[in-house]
């Protein structure tokens, strides 16, 4: 009789929303336009109640926040801004997300690095890493090619790590990913063989940079300027987009892969974007970076094409190496010319921002399965390549339990390591299955779950302190 009214007790668990414990949420930036010199904003997690939380006025404490936000393990939310600051050349911040206090925590001086176009992006070492577009010890406007940098959140310690025209690369326009413990990857517009874009990997632990593929200018359609991010999909390979592509400086984009195994070609061409009618109408120009979904494929959005020449959403299938038109923006309803990135929530539809004619930015909800795009609210400022973050608003009480304990649960969903941060130690971690089975658990002194070996699925976190329940919440497991 117990057994049965504990599976019932766990069975009303899983059917009613979680209440009391950390509610998700959207967050996003946008630089300048006519009114603003930039904002931060947030919604719920489904796009509505729109809240601007903060806004660069001053210009000493940066404006222009190009690239995205991220969520660190110590729950704060950082980012950059291309402008402002002590010497007008871009800042680092942080910002509390349950308070909404913003602290720009360093200033670009030109020697170490200015006008970053790209996110901060977090090394499992709990160090921060990035690039700027310009900056470094440079003597001539061609060596003013950016560098890339450590900044340790714990410490406030900013340390340039290389300067990009040493490695005759630079300009980047995206970001970094880690790749394996302590190894990044990323690209730059110029560098390589025709100085037209590089793929390189970074080492943290020995400091070594490796050129791993050059873009190259030719009809073997390669891609040329790559912008944006790499992604690191599940089947092992890297893939990415540049902006133009073909024979010179013609056409309307590629998408690249990248297979480390390959003897040669490892950087080869996934699907070519063409600017010419009526190829046009599939959308062209890419300057964003991909995501790949929960189910399996992978998507992004152009600048120009479509049937009213203001952008698309795509889908790629990396088994059939199948692209297809998913959406296209209209000028007029869902605002124009997507510089950015899409995301997907835990609600499994993909938000992203648009531009406007008329200055009005705009987010959108996107339903894979329906293809239907609504349009969730205006947007302060103009986003430039830039995409919306999940995070979560940890609330100050559970139950009728008074908590001064913050808990993050991330990522979620998951298929590796689930990390817990909080600021109490002596509690244990447990997660079990829909059917009421332990699966995992372990003090939350080591900081995170090994799920690797864990089958993909919907699971029930739980952390305890004796008999004391703190905190419990929903995850997903997917390999």
């Amino acid at each position: 009789m117990k057994s049965f009214v504990k599976l019932i007790a766990i069975s009303i668990c899983w059917l009613l929303p979680v209440c009391g414990y950390a509610q998700k949420q959207l967050w996003g930036m946008s630089a300048s336009n006519g009114s603003s010199q930039g904002v931060i904003f947030k919604t719920d997690s489904v796009g509505n109640n729109y809240v601007t939380v903060y806004t660069f006025s001053n210009a000493l404490n940066g404006k222009d926040p190009y690239g995205s936000l991220i969520q660190a393990k110590d729950g704060y939310l950082y980012g950059m801004t291309s402008r402002g600051g002590q010497y007008g050349y871009g800042v680092i911040f942080k910002l509390n997300p349950q308070t909404g206090v913003y602290t720009k925590t360093h200033d670009f001086d030109s020697l170490n690095g200015m006008t970053p176009y790209g996110s901060l992006c977090e090394a499992q070492n709990g160090k921060l890493y990035g690039m700027t577009y310009k900056g470094g010890t440079h003597t001539t406007s061609f060596a003013n090619r950016g560098v890339l940098f450590e900044y340790n959140p714990v410490n406030g310690i900013f340390t340039k790590k290389l300067e990009l025209i040493s490695n005759n690369c630079g300009n980047p326009h995206g970001s970094l990913i880690e790749t394996s413990s302590g190894v990044l990857h990323g690209l730059t517009t110029v560098g390589g063989g025709d100085a037209t874009g590089l793929l390189f990997r970074y080492n943290i632990n020995t400091g070594s940079f490796d050129k791993m593929g050059s873009f190259i200018l030719g009809t073997a359609w390669e891609g040329v300027e790559p912008k944006g991010s790499l992604l690191l999909a599940t089947n092992g390979l890297m893939y990415g987009l540049s902006k133009y592509g073909g024979a010179g400086w013609s056409g309307g984009g590629v998408l690249f892969q990248y297979d480390e195994k390959q003897t040669l070609n490892k950087l080869s061409t996934a699907h070519k974007f063409r600017e010419v009618t009526p190829d046009s109408l599939q959308g062209h120009e890419v300057i964003s970076s991909l995501i790949q979904a929960a189910n399996g494929k992978i998507y992004g959005m152009t600048v120009l094409g479509g049937t009213d020449n203001a952008g698309t959403i795509f889908e790629f299938d990396t088994t059939t190496k199948k692209h297809t038109k998913l959406f296209d923006f209209d000028s007029t309803a869902h605002g124009y010319c997507p510089q950015g990135s899409l995301m997907q929530a835990s609600d499994g539809k993909l938000y992203g921002l648009t531009t406007s004619a008329n200055g009005q930015a705009k987010m959108f909800q996107y339903d894979i399965a329906a293809n239907t795009l609504i349009i969730k609210t205006n947007i302060t400022g103009t986003p430039y390549y830039t995409a919306l973050i999940e995070t979560k608003n940890i609330p100050l009480t559970v139950g009728n339990v008074a908590m001064s304990n913050e808990y993050a649960v991330y990522p979620n969903p998951a298929n590796d390591k689930l990390y817990i941060k909080a600021t109490i130690k002596d509690a244990e971690v447990t997660l079990i299955s829909a059917e009421g089975t332990v699966i995992l658990k372990q003090s939350l002194h080591k900081g995170f779950l090994d799920i690797s070996t864990v089958q993909s699925g919907i699971y029930m976190l739980t952390i305890k302190n004796g008999a004391s329940q703190l905190h419990s919440e929903k995850v997903l497991v997917q390999h």
